[in-house]
């Protein structure tokens, strides 16, 4: 599913619900963010609903915070 839209339209509000609902059935779900505004959901504190029944692995190439594709 891709979300397209201007800026400011609510394409990551509406991903974001989008992804808890998935998840809350468990269902997998894999994010591609180029500009790495959903980066923050991989913070505990991003899933307030979901919190720890969720295991969240965030890749991030060439930064240390996240894990290597490689």
């Amino acid at each position: 599913m891709a979300f397209l839209g201007g800026s400011g339209s609510g394409k990551t509000t509406a991903a974001l619900n989008l992804v808890e609902q998935l998840l809350a059935l468990r269902v997998p779900v894999i994010l591609l963010d180029r500009k790495g505004d959903l980066a923050g959901y991989a913070k505990p504190e991003g899933r307030k609903l979901l919190g720890p029944t969720v295991e969240v692995n965030l890749y991030t190439p060439g930064h240390p915070e996240g894990r290597s594709l490689a």
